[in-house]
C-alpha cells in the first residue's frame, strides 16, 4: 500500500461490504443465517474522492447501503486539527474532520468515536471490541480420546511383550 492524495471512504465501505458478503456466502453454506458483521473505519474523516459524499461512490451512499444490509459502520476519527503527513519531502495538512465520520456512523447505524491521541484510540478500539464480541464453541472431543486409546494400546502391547516374550500366533 502506498499513500495517495485522495481519501475514498465510500469506496472503502463498498469494498468492506463486498468482503462481508463473500464471507457470509461461504459461512452460510446455502441455508444458514450468515453471522453478524460490523465495519470499523479509521480515518482523518475528510473524503475528497468523490467530492460529494452523496455521489453513487460516496461515503453517505455507502453508509446507507450498509444500513440496508444490516452492517453498521463504526467510525474512529484519528488525528488533530493541526495534523499533517510528510509526502514527497513536503508537509501536507490533513486536519481531522469528524463531521463526515459522525454522519457515516449515524447513517449506517454505527457509532462514532473521536481519537486525538493513542490513549483515546485504544479506548475507541476497546469500545468497538465490546460491541463485536465472539463466542467460544467446543469442537468434537473424540480426537483426544482416540489418541489416548492408541497410546494405551501401544503401552499394553509393549508391556505384554516384556512380560511374555512370545508373540501370540
Amino acid at each position: 500500500l502506498h499513500p495517495d492524495n485522495a481519501t475514498a471512504i465510500g469506496d472503502a465501505v463498498f469494498a468492506a461490504l463486498a468482503s462481508v458478503a463473500t464471507v457470509a456466502a461461504v459461512l452460510s453454506n446455502g441455508g444458514a443465517t450468515p453471522p453478524p458483521a460490523r465495519i470499523v473505519l479509521l480515518s482523518d474523516g475528510k473524503e475528497n474522492k468523490p467530492t460529494n459524499p452523496n455521489n453513487p461512490h460516496g461515503a453517505y451512499t455507502a453508509a446507507r447501503l450498509a444500513k440496508q444490509q444490516g452492517v453498521p459502520v463504526s467510525t474512529i476519527s484519528f488525528g488533530t486539527k493541526a495534523g499533517y503527513v510528510a509526502m514527497d519531502n513536503q508537509s501536507v495538512p490533513v486536519p481531522v474532520d469528524p463531521d463526515m465520520l459522525t454522519e457515516v456512523a449515524s447513517l449506517s447505524g454505527g457509532q462514532f468515536y473521536p481519537a486525538a491521541d493513542i490513549d483515546e484510540l485504544n479506548r475507541s478500539y476497546r469500545a468497538v471490541r465490546e460491541q463485536v464480541g465472539y463466542q467460544t464453541v467446543a469442537g468434537p472431543a473424540s480426537a483426544g480420546w482416540l489418541r489416548l486409546a492408541v497410546a494405551l494400546a501401544l503401552v499394553a502391547a509393549i508391556s505384554a511383550l516384556a512380560v511374555d516374550r512370545r508373540v501370540p500366533t
